[in-house]
């Protein structure tokens, strides 16, 4: 009995050293092998549906990978380029010498008058508040530190994008064999195996697809309006409305709305109304695309506690983490309820991965 007790022991400590050796060298490309397996799930549909036209499912995963780089990986390397030389030009120009933070300095200025004629109308001393102009002085050297920063993490960012669409190829393509793997475990039951793969995928497709498609076209509308009213930096507003915009209640409003003050103080009340145009319209997108991408579906999770995931997603992974965070709450919430569940017979639907 202890030469049996032994043996298992000594098979099972090996076999599991040998396994967190392995998982140990993907451990740099953890985030990106997370994204890659919930782009899989988002996108297996397409991929079955491409093997429709008479082609393999690896040559159909190879056929949507390369469409993926070259309508969104393409536009994506001419972003990052612009914004290296965007970085460049505010160094050699200095941050404050620039039009946005001249724009911005001449806005706070406008605010902290308007403050100082309020609290002198209700007798408030305010003299030792801190003036946001100076704030906004004292952070700009630390936004071109992690500016310039980013720029020398592009290295690490690419072999990251490399990690990331070999993975999702291999996760597309061999899902099937992922699936056998893990039902071989024993750790769950095929049925609470394809419970969680229905949820995996349409988590990942509300947030993958359907918030990137979104935010995309809510970046393009505030970015187009605001280049006709004379804002060059059509580069930063679109990357950042297009990051607000995948933030829960926070949305894309604030650079519309940060562009419409800009041109009411400056005088161009023409620009300030095309602006409120302009987020009306895109505050209007996620209204009435979302349903028709989820088939009129909607999330459960209460927009606060979406948002705090999302916080906490970012501070852990990082950027990756706006993407990461809707989606690993979801699976959370809809998870438990499967595995907490003492009915294992019943059975539903199976899946086709």
């Amino acid at each position: 009995m202890n030469h049996e007790f032994r043996h298992k022991f000594i098979r099972s400590s090996f076999i599991a050293i040998v396994f967190m050796l392995f998982a140990f060298m993907f451990w740099p490309f953890f985030t990106a092998l997370l994204l890659a397996s919930l782009f899989s799930f988002a996108l297996y549909d397409v991929v079955t549906n491409l093997t429709k036209y008479r082609l393999s499912r690896s040559n159909a995963s190879l056929t949507l990978i390369m469409g993926i780089l070259v309508f969104i990986a393409t536009p994506l390397v001419f972003i990052v380029l612009k914004t290296i030389s965007t970085i460049k030009e505010y160094s050699a120009v200095g941050l404050h010498n620039t039009s946005i933070y001249q724009a911005t300095e001449q806005l706070l200025h406008r605010i902290t008058d308007y403050g100082t004629e309020l609290a002198a109308r209700f007798d408030l001393d305010i003299s030792k508040l801190p003036k946001p102009v100076e704030v906004l002085s004292g952070y700009s050297d630390e936004i071109g530190a992690f500016a310039t920063n980013t720029v020398a993490q592009l290295p690490a960012i690419a072999l990251s994008f490399i990690v990331f669409f070999l993975a999702l190829y291999y996760f597309l393509n061999e899902s099937g064999k992922v699936k056998s793997l893990f039902l071989k475990f024993d750790l769950l039951s095929e049925t609470e195996m394809n419970q969680i793969i229905k949820i995996i995928k349409r988590s990942s497709y509300l947030t993958l697809v359907a918030s990137i498609l979104i935010g995309l076209i809510q970046a393009l509308i505030i970015t187009v309006f605001a280049y006709f009213c004379g804002f060059t930096d059509v580069i930063i507003v679109f990357i950042i409305t297009f990051i607000t915009s995948l933030i829960p209640v926070v949305g894309s409003g604030p650079v519309a709305l940060f562009l419409m003050a800009i041109s009411f103080i400056q005088g161009n009340t023409g620009s300030g109304i095309a602006m409120l145009v302009a987020l009306v319209i895109a505050s209007s997108v996620d209204n009435l695309i979302k349903p028709l991408i989820l088939n009129s579906a909607s999330e459960d999770l209460h927009p606060i506690l979406s948002l705090l995931a999302l916080i906490g997603a970012i501070l852990v992974y990082g950027p990756p983490g706006i993407l990461l965070g809707p989606i690993l709450t979801q699976l959370a919430f809809n998870i438990l309820p499967i595995l907490g569940s003492e009915e294992k017979s019943g059975e539903i639907a199976p899946t086709d991965i």
